[in-house]
């Protein structure tokens, strides 16, 4: 299990804020931080005072060891939050090439049904044929009744 070093620091600079008043606003713990940049803001200023009055919370039982630890935390917590934004950003880039790639594959069926219905029109065998090979199985979307049995538990509908 990882040692959290926030109480750790909170606690010496709370005992150093006897000697120095200032600090005891810097090391105040505040676990209500609602959001990664107010967590990120409050846990980088803590390491900065840390950092900064180094010698005086020494001397109230600040381990150098726990602050390098938590420096490299936060660290390590920034490269993960860049990580998800980027994730997000290409998730959202995906999705969009997605949607727009389906609609021309939508697109592209239609004009397919439209030239072979046209095209086997006098041959029953091969419109059929057409017709039977252009319908998909899908699962069924909430408010839309499917025409006939549901094959599998699916749907069949028009591919295009």
């Amino acid at each position: 299990m990882v040692a959290v070093p926030i109480p750790h620091l909170a606690a010496v600079g709370q005992a150093a804020a006897r000697e120095d008043h200032e600090l005891g606003n810097a090391f105040r713990f505040r676990p209500d931080a609602s959001t990664h940049f107010a967590f990120r803001t409050a846990a980088r200023g803590m390491a900065t005072a840390a950092q900064q009055h180094r010698e005086l919370l020494l001397k109230y039982g600040l381990s150098q060891s726990v602050l390098d630890q938590f420096v490299q935390m936060l660290d390590q917590f920034d490269e993960a939050v860049v990580l998800g934004y980027e994730g997000r950003a290409a998730r959202i880039g995906a999705t969009r090439e997605f949607r727009a790639l389906a609609t021309e594959i939508f697109r592209t069926a239609r004009v397919m049904n439209g030239r072979n219905r046209q095209r086997f029109a006098d041959d029953a065998q091969l419109l059929g044929s057409w017709i039977s090979a252009s319908k998909v199985l899908g699962q069924p979307r909430p408010g839309v009744e499917p025409e006939g049995g549901t094959p599998a538990g699916g749907e069949v509908r028009p591919a295009a």
